[in-house]
């Protein structure tokens, strides 16, 4: 890291640490706690972008890998501070561990990228499928493989290399997001989705055993997990799946405890989106038991992200004790499903459609539309809303924080507790 890179970052860790100050962040962290603790006072808003880095943050200047990844990871929280929304600035550089995943133990990474049509590079891809017939490959499956950060060792050294540049300015802390599966998705990369969803009528037998196979793997990694302490508490602003965040009450604080931590004492996720084109009575069958098994692992459990839920909710997801953050999107039916989990204690995370922020001319009304939709139809419930999945604003950043305002507006006209 040369000098000029370090008084770069250092002096992007000095404008965070001022946000941080800001007098109204103890009383959002409030709200946080009362919302995930399954209070309906106040619905929260939540900005996030998932596009092309460079539409909406600024271009990296720095070129020492150590100093252009704290750079990125400063710059977010920066620009969206700037989106108005409900997230705690908090006066903390977050390192998380080393741990992680592969089902089956097969390389699914061989991908065709799409180019625009200045032959730039896009988002979108062409994956290369190594399992054809499900009977006839299965032999291909191996043991999954994973890495546990053991101790937090990693974590820990890459903790004392940040401490090193800004440590006297932020607090550099190892947060444990939480662990999360989408147990359906592994076989769509390694069969593709149409050729999985024939699979499960095909060989079901096989399907089921597919399932199972990753399922044990998955228990066998978080046993690895507890055994060798690489989890923290995360029921403070450590990540939860769905752009979320895991302030609450209802689990142990970090430290609190007189024993190691185990998944019983965090937030875990999962979802399940490429099942949307079974039917409800296939998904309880054939993949809502291996989530039911992965769920019981934790304390609080978040489901979902563009799957409808209310399809799914009254024989599997409904029996979930530890169900605590739902996500309903575009594709669920508002009004209906909230009065399903109307005084359960479930955060009613939405997700609105991202589609308008991509759009030539950004359709205010619309949006605010939408907006008013979901105050209405969740009043009375725990209410989250997030902008996710947004991947393009059509050249205009300052949608962002736009949307924002509209949605605390048709709050304000709109909320009932």
């Amino acid at each position: 890291m040369t000098t000029k890179e370090r008084d770069y970052v250092r002096d992007l860790a000095k404008q965070l640490h001022e946000k941080a100050a800001n007098l109204a962040m103890p009383e959002r962290r409030k709200k946080w706690y009362a919302l995930n603790n399954g209070q309906t006072r106040e619905p929260l808003v939540v900005m996030k972008f998932h596009g092309v880095y460079e539409d909406v943050y600024p271009r990296p200047r720095c070129e020492d890998p150590l100093a252009r990844s704290i750079e990125q990871t400063l710059t977010y929280h920066l620009t969206e501070a700037d989106f108005e929304d409900d997230r705690v600035i908090e006066d903390i550089y977050v390192v998380h561990p080393d741990n992680w995943f592969r089902a089956y133990g097969l390389d699914t990474s061989a991908r065709t990228t799409a180019k625009d049509s200045q032959g730039k590079a896009t988002m979108g891809y062409a994956a290369q499928h190594p399992i054809g017939d499900l009977e006839r490959d299965f032999h291909l499956f191996k043991k999954s493989n994973w890495h546990v950060d053991e101790q937090l060792a990693n974590a820990k050294k890459r903790k004392a290399e940040v401490e090193e540049a800004i440590g006297d300015i932020l607090r550099i802390t190892i947060q444990f997001p939480s662990p999360g599966t989408s147990l359906v998705y592994p076989l769509c990369e390694l069969m593709g989705m149409e050729n999985m969803l024939y699979a499960v009528c095909d060989h079901p037998e096989r399907f089921r055993q597919a399932m199972e196979m990753q399922t044990n793997d998955l228990m066998e990694y978080l046993d690895e997990i507890e055994q060798k302490q690489a989890i923290l508490c995360n029921g403070d602003s450590s990540r939860v799946s769905q752009d979320s965040y895991g302030y609450t009450d209802d689990l142990p604080k970090d430290g609190a405890l007189q024993r190691p931590v185990t998944c019983r004492d965090v937030w875990g996720y999962a979802n399940s989106q490429e099942t949307v084109g079974m039917s409800p009575e296939m998904f309880g069958e054939f993949i809502f038991p291996f989530i039911r098994r992965y769920a019981q692992r934790f304390g609080l459990f978040a489901f979902g992200c563009c799957e409808p839920v209310d399809v799914i909710w009254e024989n599997c997801l409904a029996t979930l004790p530890n169900l605590r953050k739902l996500s309903i999107s575009p594709w669920c039916n508002e009004s209906a499903f909230a009065e399903k989990i109307r005084g359960r204690k479930i955060v009613y995370h939405r997700k609105p459609s991202p589609n308008l922020f991509a759009m030539p001319d950004f359709d205010e009304e619309a949006l605010a539309r939408q907006l008013k939709q979901t105050v209405l139809a969740a009043s009375g419930c725990p209410l989250e809303i997030t902008f996710r999945d947004i991947t393009s604003v059509h050249g205009e950043p300052g949608r962002l924080k736009r949307g924002v305002n509209i949605a605390k507006e048709q709050i304000q006209r709109y909320w009932k507790p």
